[in-house]
């Protein structure tokens, strides 16, 4: 279940395996083995999943079928800033681990 919800939102975010691995952190063969149901995601690499495609931990994991947390009263286009905000936050988070690991 995990891994089908996994391959269903990398392809509704228009990412391929690599790319998804490039911005988890993780190899290509773990991204496959995730989607596959050979292996699951461990409870950090769930968080920075949930992140990249914002939806609510519960919803990747199959216990919820509410992709999004929002206030009733946001705006759509306070949604999208919300959106482009968490966005650029793990797009950091990955450029930072990425300098550390080149170091």
């Amino acid at each position: 279940m995990v891994g089908d919800r996994i391959r269903k939102l990398r392809l509704q975010h228009k990412l391929s395996q690599k790319e998804l691995a490039l911005k988890t952190g993780v190899s290509v063969a773990t991204i496959k083995n995730w989607e596959n149901d050979s292996a699951d995601p461990c409870l950090e690499n769930i968080r920075t999943l949930s992140s990249i495609f914002n939806v609510t931990t519960d919803f990747l994991l199959g216990q919820s079928e509410q992709q999004q947390l929002y206030h009733n009263e946001l705006e759509e286009e306070d949604i999208i800033l919300l959106n482009a905000m968490i966005q650029y936050m793990v797009n950091q988070k990955h450029r930072d681990k990425l300098m550390l690991a080149k170091k």
